[in-house]
Parts: C-alpha cells; structure tokens; sequence
C-alpha cells in the first residue's frame, strides 16, 4: 500500500511518573501509607451522564456523530458517555444559545441534528461499498471528486489531489506486523506523531510535509483491509470534521451471505420439492425464517407498497408469496399484490410536508424468531438537489420501504432501497442522512391505487402512530 499519505490529526501523549520511597523507619515504627482520597465527584458531570445515559443508544451515537459534523467532537461514535462527549455537547450549547449543562433537549438535538445535516450535505456525504476492495466508506463525494482504480483498491481524490482517501485490500495471509512497520518507516520530511498496534488492527497518523495522514488497517478472515486519509496541515479545521466521520463509517469485511453450495447433480424428479434440491430456492412451507429484505406498507385491501431490488422477483410478504404489479427502476418503489394483504385504511397526505418535518419512521428489524416492527424519531427536509428529500433518523438495516408518518400519522414517504447501509456500531446503526421519497413521488407512482388523502388530524406520539400503523406493515423477504 503507497505511503505518500498525510496526517488525519494529532492524538494522546502519554507521560508516565514515578517516585522512589525517600526513607525507611524501622519495622515497629512503620505506619500504614494513607489511602489516596477518591477524587470528588462532580454533580454536573453525573447529572449529564445520567441524562445522556438515559437516552436510547442510537440516539447517542447521532448526538455524538452530529457532535462530529459541528466540529465539537474528536472521537468515536460509540454512544458512551466521557468527558469528550461532555465538552463537545457544551460547547455546541453554549454557541447556540442554549443551557450549556453538558446535556441537549429535544429543541438541542434538532438544532444539532440540522446542523449535521447541513453540514452532510455540503459536501454530500455518502457511505458507500468500495468495488475493487470491498470496504464499507463514508466519503465526502462533493470533495473527492477523482476516482483511480488501484492494485488492491481505490483512490478517492479532489480536483487538485491535495485531499484524498485511499482504500485498500491484501487477501491471503499478509501479517498485520508488516505493514504497520512499513506504515511507521521514517523518511526524509516524514513524521509519525502516533501509533498504535493490537492483534486485529493498527492506527498511525503522522505529517509528511505539509500534510497530514491517517492509516488504519484491519486484519480479517479475507485479508488486510484499510485506508489512508491525506489532506494539508493548513487546512485541518475544515478536513478534521470530515476525516473523523470518514473514520468512523469504516467497515472493513462488510458481512455478506455467502453463496450456496451447489447441489450435486442428481436424477430428476418431478414430485421432488424444488427447494430441497436447490438451497438457492426457499422452502415457504420450511420453518426456517428467510432473511428480511425490506418493509412493506397495505396501502389499499390486496396491494403492498414497498421498494425491492429488481432482482427480488418473487418477493414474500409475510410467509405469503406476493406478485410484482408495478416497479420503478429508479429507486426500486414497487408495488405489490396480495389478496390476503390487511384492509388498511391508510391515509397519505396530499402535499409534500413542510420542510424540515418532525416524523416517525415504522420498519421491521430482524429477530431470530419473528422480525419486529420498530418506530423511530427522524426528520425529513428537502435538499438543495432539485426533488430531493432526506431523511435524519437512526434506522436499522434493512431500511428499504420503511414508512414515514408526519405526527398526524398521515404517510408522507417511503425510504427506498440502498446500497449504502451504514457502519453498524455495537450492531446499531447510527443516524445517517438517507434518501427519502416524499408523499407527491407516492402519490404519482400508485395512481389510482392510492389511499385515501389525509385529513387534519391532532400531533400523534410516536407510540400511537406505531400502534396506528402496526396493522398496516408487513415484513418482506425477497427468494430472487
């Protein structure tokens, strides 16, 4: 992997002291060494913790991510609450005005989540699978504007080269040592500021010039799998932001279901159930439970309103198989029939929500016995590309045909499929921008079979809407 590649930021130093007893007294005059005082406790700090504590956790890894966006935070978004976190949550307070306590209510979390959002969006953001590697990466697409395939991955560039990401993959049996002795080599004009080693990864960071770089590689079953970050030392407040949330979207070995073995020939059979001869077709009498591929929302008596891949061509709704009526290539939004789909009467607005939209989000999520419907907070804006709508919310995978209520509990959108899933953390999936298909894009694609327009309706909680909508979802699983 080139090493041409400059620092993502300076980290910890660490100091260590030591002292030497001065003297010794005798045995019989030797008194017990007093106990260190434990070192008081401040209230303020345990009052945040407690509240931050207090929230789900995917919650508190979209504060601490949207932490990132503003500039306030330095670390990983993994939902725990430390001084860093404490800091970051202050200083955003306290420069928009609002209780610089070391917590955020509900009015301090929508400014931050719009704050992240618009700071995404400038420079569209996007986490995405990288071909030639196979990484998982956020990048910043309104930056690295160049791509270049690579030997082992690719590189990831601005118009100017002075900013890039390069991705990496070594399969086989590579030692980790190796490269991290490569990675900390000195060389003319080039220093390591810091360094890490542990059995399945390494970090280094460093200036080289007048750049900076950050190296990370991850050992795997597959392989080595990395990245390095390289932007100028002149520029840190505007690339630091950027690199940290690039840092903390990496998925080195994405999980992906391995293929099927294949069957061994046998003589044909025609009573012989298709499923038992070929693993690549799923048994629906079977009890084992297929994988859940998206949401899907009763629209009207018999039709199924989902977003699916065009490859899932005999999709399961329910255990039921359904048929494919209607699909849009664009962005998968498809229309299913199903005769014993639920008689919902399902309201769906007649105009696009004023943006942005405090909305609630219904999918189902897997579970090894049944999948479960899940709602989530979320906000839903247009974007600055003409007819673009996207929607802040801490969704879990898979996202795709996840329904969006305003708070009359009217439909306003569907999540359509994506590539793009997002890095898990501690198998959550933190708040992310994602692409959102408001209620006019519905409206035009079911034509007549759309529901009935929603009337003016009291807010909702989100507990309501959920219960409202529970008899109108369904889980859908694609048999290709």
């Amino acid at each position: 992997m080139a090493l041409r590649l400059k620092l993502f930021r300076s980290v910890l130093m660490v100091s260590l002291c030591a002292s030497a007893l001065a003297g010794m007294a005798p045995a019989y005059a030797q008194t017990a060494a007093p106990v260190p005082a434990a070192p008081p406790v401040d209230p303020a700090q345990e009052a945040a913790k407690r509240a931050f504590e207090a929230l789900p956790e995917a919650d508190r890894v979209a504060i601490q991510d949207g932490l990132i966006w503003t500039g306030d935070y330095k670390g990983v978004a993994d939902g725990k609450f430390g001084k860093g976190t404490r800091d970051a949550i202050t200083a955003f307070a306290a420069r928009n005005r609002f209780p610089a306590d070391g917590t955020l209510d509900a009015k301090g979390q929508a400014a931050l989540a719009a704050a992240a959002t618009k700071a995404k969006d400038a420079v569209n953001f996007s986490v995405k699978a990288d071909e030639r590697s196979g990484v998982r990466i956020g990048l910043p697409l309104k930056l690295l504007t160049k791509a270049k395939p690579q030997a082992s991955g690719t590189s990831y560039s601005s118009a100017d080269e002075s900013f890039s990401v390069e991705t990496t993959h070594m399969p086989g049996a590579a030692p980790l040592q190796d490269s991290f002795n490569a990675a900390i080599a000195d060389a003319p004009g080039r220093k390591v500021t810091y360094k890490v080693l542990r059995p399945d990864f390494f970090v280094v960071t460093g200036d080289a010039g007048a750049n900076t770089f950050y190296i990370r590689m991850t050992r795997g079953e597959r392989g080595l799998a990395g990245f390095t970050i390289t932007y100028p030392m002149s520029a840190k407040a505007r690339f630091d932001p950027v690199s940290i949330a690039i840092a903390n979207s990496f998925v080195p070995f994405p999980e992906t279901a391995a293929p099927a073995p294949a069957p061994a020939p046998a003589a044909a059979n025609p009573n012989a159930n298709p499923a038992a001869a070929n693993p690549a077709v799923p048994n629906v009498e079977s009890t084992a439970k297929p994988d859940l591929t998206a949401s899907g929302i009763a629209i009207a008596p018999g039709l199924i309103l989902t977003s699916l891949p065009k490859i899932c061509s005999e999709p399961l709704a329910g255990a039921k198989k359904a048929k494919v009526v209607k699909q849009d290539d664009a962005d998968g939004l498809t229309l299913l029939s199903l005769p014993d789909a639920p008689a919902a009467s399902l309201p769906l607005r007649v105009t696009d929500p004023a943006s942005p939209a405090q909305v609630a989000i219904l999918s189902f999520a897997p579970h090894a016995n049944a999948d479960e419907l899940t709602g989530a907070s979320g906000i839903l804006h247009k974007a600055e590309a003409p007819g673009g709508w996207r929607l802040l919310a801490p969704l879990q995978s898979p996202v795709a045909g996840a329904a969006i209520f305003d708070r009359s509990g009217a439909l306003a959108g569907l999540v359509p499929l994506e590539a793009s899933m997002g890095r898990p953390i501690a198998g959550v999936l933190p708040q992310m921008n994602r692409t959102a298909l408001p209620a006019s894009k519905l409206a035009s694609f079911l034509g007549d079979a759309r529901p009935k327009p929603a009337e003016h309706a009291d807010p909702r909680t989100l507990g309501e809407i959920v219960a409202m909508g529970r008899a109108s979802m369904v889980p859908i699983y694609c048999s290709h």
